[in-house]
């Protein structure tokens, strides 16, 4: 049986071509030698190191918690 590893997934920021179209997306690197995963095609394995990646049945997709806080407390 071949053994399967997730990509890790991390949260990066795009400015866009002037700034006003700026986002945040999700970037994929090789979980064994961190060579980056295109983000536009869901490879099989790692071209560098050939670790086989297990991608789910589910998309990831970005979480955002946002919380106040005083200063001083």
């Amino acid at each position: 049986m071949i053994r399967k590893e997730r990509p890790i997934a991390t949260v990066e920021y795009n400015y866009g071509n002037d700034g006003r179209d700026g986002h945040y997306y999700v970037a994929y690197k090789c979980p064994c030698c961190l060579r980056n995963i295109p983000w536009y095609k869901y490879e099989t394995a790692c071209d560098r190191c050939g670790t086989f990646y297990d991608w789910g049945r589910n998309e990831p997709h970005i979480e955002i918690k946002r919380s106040v806080k005083w200063d001083g407390e």
